[in-house]
Formats: C-alpha cells, sequence, structure tokens
C-alpha cells in the first residue's frame, strides 16, 4: 500500500463513469493515503444560469453549491481519507493542491484550468486521456 496523498483535480466530473470507478477501484486497491477532490463550483456545473432574467439569489447559490459538495461526499463515503475542497481560480486551485502538497495529481486533459506546465514540475499526474 502506498502511504501517500493524492488529488484528483480539474473537473472530476468530466470524467465518465467508467473512468471514474477505475480511478477509485485502481486507488481504494493501492492507495492508503488522503485523497483530495478539487471540485469546480462555477455556475455552470452548478446549472444556475440566468434564466429569463431572473437571477439566482446568493443564498439560494450558497446552497445549492453546499448540495452539490454534500453530494460528492455521499458519493465518495466509501473512502473515509476523502476530502472534498471547492475552487473557483486557477489561482486558488494552485494554492489548495500546494497547501495539500500531494504525491500525485490527478487532473483531466485540459487540466479544469489549472497551469499543468507548473504543476508537472512538482509533482506526478495522471492525465485523462
Amino acid at each position: 500500500m502506498l502511504e501517500n496523498k493524492a488529488v484528483l483535480s480539474g473537473h472530476f466530473n468530466d470524467f465518465n463513469k467508467e473512468q471514474q470507478e477505475l480511478i477509485w477501484y485502481t486507488l481504494k486497491l493501492c492507495w492508503s493515503g488522503e485523497i483530495l477532490i478539487l471540485v469546480d463550483n462555477h455556475e455552470s456545473l452548478l446549472q444556475l444560469k440566468e434564466e429569463d432574467d431572473i437571477i439566482v439569489p446568493e443564498i439560494e447559490r450558497i446552497e445549492k453549491i453546499r448540495d452539490y459538495v454534500n453530494d460528492w461526499k455521499r458519493k465518495y463515503r466509501e473512502y473515509p481519507r476523502v476530502t472534498i475542497r471547492l475552487f473557483d481560480t486557477k489561482e486558488t486551485t494552485e494554492r489548495l493542491i500546494e497547501e495539500f502538497y500531494p504525491d500525485l495529481l490527478i487532473v483531466n486533459k485540459n487540466g479544469g484550468g489549472t497551469n499543468l506546465f507548473n504543476l508537472k514540475k512538482r509533482w506526478p499526474i495522471l492525465i485523462r486521456n
């Protein structure tokens, strides 16, 4: 078992179901360290776009974000070492990753807006095809 930390970043929900299951199966078998999922709380992911000129109130947006994170926590409750964190911008993403200081960084192909060039210098990265 590896005693390290992994980070799943960059719109992890963009991975298809089979890709997510393969990643989790692999981590469950061989990764005993912590896992950090950086969940993008962008309004488009939360389907809070303005419709018919109706602006979603901030309190409702916060509640939907909370529900969104709780859904992720329920989805991965069998993984006790999973930490779910929200991020909005590239700077926040990189700061959260640096704060967690992972031994493995798992991102999708576009990196979810993160600067992969800089991150690759510091962490091994598994990138989605």
